[in-house]
């Protein structure tokens, strides 16, 4: 890419420690509002881990696709 690798996975590992600490914050004001339990809210499923994988690999995939510099640099 015409950015370069490194900003593409600093700024990956930055995102995923922001959304690592606002997830407890984000679960449990849903809960609070809604009333819910905290079992209900719970990640049995490992959905959130899952989740993050794909849409970390559509991000890179459109990245490399958008930013893909043509063959004739001039």
């Amino acid at each position: 890419t015409s950015h370069g690798a490194s900003l593409l996975v600093a700024s990956l590992m930055m995102g995923l420690f922001i959304a690592t600490k606002l997830g407890p914050s984000v679960r449990m004001s849903i809960q609070e509002y809604f009333g819910w339990s905290y079992f209900s809210l719970m990640d049995q499923g490992n959905f959130i881990g899952q989740s993050l994988i794909a849409f970390g690999l559509i991000f890179i995939t459109l990245w490399v696709y958008i930013e893909q510099p043509s063959s004739n640099p001039f």
